[in-house]
């Protein structure tokens, strides 16, 4: 019997000295007055793969049974019965992008590398204020499960970069088709503002105005172009599988940086629907100024004149004549009737020069962002 107790004592006092030593059950008690319980995420996730295990880290009060007020690090790493633990996870808190979910619970994704059983741990940490502070462990808990897949993951030397030479083309078209349909924004903006048509000269705004057709087709073809390539870059190119139900897109906020990045990707594209809108406005404005100037220039041939005068044939010269002369478009209130642009044009305009920075400030972040995932992801 004292030989019984004398065991009990050491297996205690081994408890003490190594911090908090778990055993394999999904919850665990801490010295910290915490219950920290983990299990696995049975929820879709958005990383489509048998080796991708999501799992849910629960902390509360052992006293009241309450979620804490406290905050905390919460990491969560696996390993097999024989061979090495995979590297640690971070774990992000499901209030932060749910906040009608309680708070003490984390959730967390693990990569293992083969099915079979592994051990699924989850570690609380205090939460610190200077990253290069040392962590303190606040309690453990760990779970087993069966990973029933047959599939491997890749080694480390298989797993570097690739890309196919159509995707690459595509981005690059990409661009260019943004570069075209910029342009053709801006030349029919021109034809559209009576303070920009002043400034260009009577060649150059005749130059203009006899393309219009052609600025309208590029603009309406680098339109459908930007759209069929983004869309197929949305769906095969953005950092994570682009969510499209309420439970994938749920899932993928919880991925590292993935709420900040769909955001940021639906704010983009939210500004272009705006700024595609904007330029309709525009293109409508100038066809409507190209019209009253059309209507006035055959007018001047019923003048009178000296060519007039000489009968058909200087009549046929006049009108030679006036066809080869550039238009006058500012010189009569019959052919700019206002000498400003309507609102509604002049909003247009204000929605391209925004949405222009928008984009630029939108595709800047969406590029960290990408940086910062595949970093994360190196990570884990």
């Amino acid at each position: 019997m004292r030989s019984r107790h004398w065991a009990l004592g050491l297996w205690a006092l081994g408890l003490l000295a190594g911090g908090v030593l778990v055993p394999v059950t999904a919850s665990a008690q801490t010295a910290s007055g915490l219950d920290i319980r983990i299990e696995r995420d049975t929820r879709p996730g958005i990383l489509a793969s048998d080796l991708v295990v999501n799992l849910k880290v629960t902390v509360t009060d052992r006293t009241t049974a309450a979620p804490p007020q406290d905050r905390f690090e919460v990491y969560a790493s696996a390993q097999p019965p024989t061979g090495a633990r995979t590297e640690i996870f971070p774990c992000a808190h499901e209030r932060d992008s749910s906040p009608d979910v309680p708070a003490g619970i984390y959730l967390c994704t693990v990569l293992v590398d083969h099915g079979g059983r592994w051990q699924f741990s989850g570690a609380v940490n205090r939460l610190r204020g200077d990253p290069d502070d040392p962590p303190v462990v606040l309690g453990r808990a760990v779970t087993e499960l069966d990973i029933v897949t047959s599939e491997v993951a890749p080694a480390a030397d298989e797993n570097r970069i690739r890309g196919r030479l159509f995707e690459v083309a595509l981005l690059w078209g990409h661009a260019g088709f943004a570069a075209v349909w910029s342009l053709a924004v801006a030349l029919i903006g021109m034809l559209a503002f009576p303070a920009l048509r002043h400034r260009l000269s009577a060649f150059g705004l005749h130059r203009l105005e006899n393309r219009f057709d052609l600025m309208v087709k590029s603009l309406w073809a680098a339109t459908g172009l930007l759209v069929a390539s983004g869309t197929y870059l949305l769906l095969n190119q953005t950092a994570y599988e682009t969510p499209f139900s309420a439970a994938r897109i749920e899932a993928a906020f919880r991925l590292p940086y993935g709420k900040p990045y769909f955001l940021t990707l639906a704010t983009k594209l939210g500004i272009y629907a705006a700024m595609v809108a904007a330029s309709a406005v525009l293109h409508a404005e100038a066809r409507r100024r190209l019209r009253a100037h059309v209507i006035a220039v055959p007018a001047a041939l019923d003048d009178p004149s000296p060519w007039h005068a000489a009968g058909p044939a200087g009549r046929e010269r006049g009108r030679t004549a006036i066809a080869e002369l550039p238009p006058i478009v500012e010189a009569s209130a019959a052919v700019e009737p206002e000498r400003t642009a309507p609102g509604v044009a002049r909003a247009g305009a204000l929605v391209l020069v925004a949405g222009t920075a928008g984009l630029s400030l939108t595709i800047t972040l969406l590029k960290y962002f990408h940086e910062l995932i595949e970093a994360a992801r190196a990570i884990l």
